[in-house]
Formats: structure tokens, sequence, C-alpha cells
């Protein structure tokens, strides 16, 4: 074979190939929107929230539950906090969950699972193919 078959077959092969699609767009981490009612915090767009950042409620909640110190239940579609809570302090530790059981510390994209092998739990993207350790998801 000659350099200028290879050349065409080459150029034949990259115009087979599907074009390599560049997007721009960036992650963002969903912000709560609290408001409270009586003696309650009452976040009507939790499971959206959740459904965005690939995390069952419950996960959520038993870690927002616990450092925050409140209990939470959820309802209706809504996670309902028992006491008054700030939505800046919610949101923060919202961030603090997602940051460390969602986005992967490598490629800083949140296409990521959690797995267990042997009792330890593992952050594992999607994406870049990383694999962290976390601590248990199920905060127990």
């Amino acid at each position: 074979m000659n350099k200028e078959d290879y050349e065409k077959m080459l150029e034949e092969l990259y115009t087979k190939m599907p074009k390599k699609s560049i997007t721009k767009e960036r992650f963002e981490i969903p912000v709560l929107d609290l408001f409270i009612q009586g003696n309650k915090s009452i976040c009507k767009n939790f499971y959206q929230a959740c459904d965005k950042i690939r995390r069952s409620p419950e996960v959520v909640s038993k870690y927002l539950s616990k450092e925050l110190a409140a209990p939470i239940s959820l309802s209706e579609g809504r996670m309902v906090i028992s006491g008054k809570i700030n939505q800046k302090l919610l949101n923060e530790k919202f961030t603090d969950f997602v940051k460390e059981f969602v986005i992967c510390n490598q490629c800083g994209k949140p296409d990521t699972n959690i797995i267990e092998e042997k009792h330890f739990y593992f952050l594992v993207c999607e994406a870049c193919g990383s694999k962290k350790s976390v601590r248990n998801p199920n905060f127990k």
C-alpha cells in the first residue's frame, strides 16, 4: 500500500466518524427553595434538586438531617424539616453533600455513581473513570 492510498483511506475514515460534540454547559448545584410555615421549614423543590444531582431523596435527606441536627420527613414531593432552618445554611449543607458525594474530584463533572465493594464505598465517575473512596452514603 502506498502513501496516497493510506491517506485516502484515512480521510474516508475521518468523514465516517461522528463529529465530536463540544458542550459548553456547566453543572450548577441546584438552590433549595425553603419557606417557613409555623414551626417547620419546607423545601418545595427538594425532589427536583435530587433528580438533578442523581441521588435518592432519602439519602440526601438523611445527610441533611444529620448535618442540621433536625428531624426531616419527606411527604407530598417536599422535604419537611422540624424547626426553623435558615435557607443559607440548608443550601450550604446541600452544597457540601454535592461536593462530597456527587462531583468528581478529577474532572469536576457530576456524572458519578456510588458503589460498594467489600464494605467500602467509592465515588466512580462515568466521564473520566476515576474512583475515589467516600464514607458510607447511608449515614448510619
